[in-house]
């Protein structure tokens, strides 16, 4: 085993510690046995019906027609606000303190909230990370997302996106910032998943819009025939 791997294992070995001592009690409400209780996970609505690029109000959430010609996503659905009371620490128990079951209840969540607006035969691709990162965090949250949300509808999922270029987190940097670091950065993988089929790209939060937009790109340009993104929550980009 070289140093390498050895490193690696460590990291995949802490990274389920959480697992092993996480409280089995609702994170919102503090009440029953599963982290996300059905009546909380049933309260879970009130998303905007905003435009992925300049984020104003659609009622039908798709890109207005300013942003048409700019962006590449035909369409955000996005299940919740990220200022909505409890959204951050949930998001944050997801994905940083890397609480892997909430990942079933969040993508019947973001199903639900979908409803009427996915497209016919929908393939569901999550947004990808390095693979150093994903080494490091034991996990893809987006992987998971996509998963649960093909599996509870019964449509397909393919790992059709790589990430071709690392960047630091984007989670405080600004517009600006965001925009250029992840401009280039994703790739679709060769053999033609996505070609002529209508991709739902998930992730779980769109702040700028800029990942899910470069996503998209590629999977325009490998033939997908549309591509809209799901998240779980719309963050008001700076």
């Amino acid at each position: 085993m070289t140093a390498a791997t050895f490193v690696d294992s460590l990291r995949r070995l802490l990274a389920d510690l959480p697992q092993w001592f996480i409280e089995r009690r609702c994170i919102l409400c503090g009440n029953g046995r599963n982290r996300l209780c059905g009546a909380c996970a049933s309260a879970i609505h009130g998303a905007r019906t905003t435009c992925i690029g300049c984020a104003r109000g659609t009622g039908d959430r798709n890109t207005c027609r300013s942003c048409r010609n700019v962006w590449h996503v035909e369409r955000l659905i996005a299940a919740t606000d990220y200022a909505r009371t409890g959204m951050a620490g949930l998001i944050k128990e997801y994905k940083y303190r890397m609480d892997r079951s909430l990942a079933r209840t969040m993508g019947g969540i973001m199903l639900r909230a979908a409803a009427v607006h996915l497209p016919e035969h929908p393939l569901f691709v999550p947004v990808p990370l390095h693979p150093r990162r994903r080494r490091w965090r034991g996990f893809n949250h987006a992987e998971l997302l996509a998963r649960a949300c093909a599996g509870r509808s019964l449509m397909h999922y393919a790992d059709a996106l790589a990430r071709t270029r690392d960047s630091r987190p984007q989670a405080r940097s600004g517009r600006a910032e965001r925009l250029d670091a992840v401009r280039g950065a994703f790739a679709a993988h060769a053999g033609g998943a996505v070609h002529g089929r209508n991709v739902v790209l998930v992730d779980d939060v769109c702040t700028t819009g800029a990942t899910l937009d470069d996503c998209a790109r590629a999977l325009l340009d490998a033939g997908a025939g549309s591509v809209t993104g799901l998240v779980f929550a719309r963050k008001s980009g700076a």
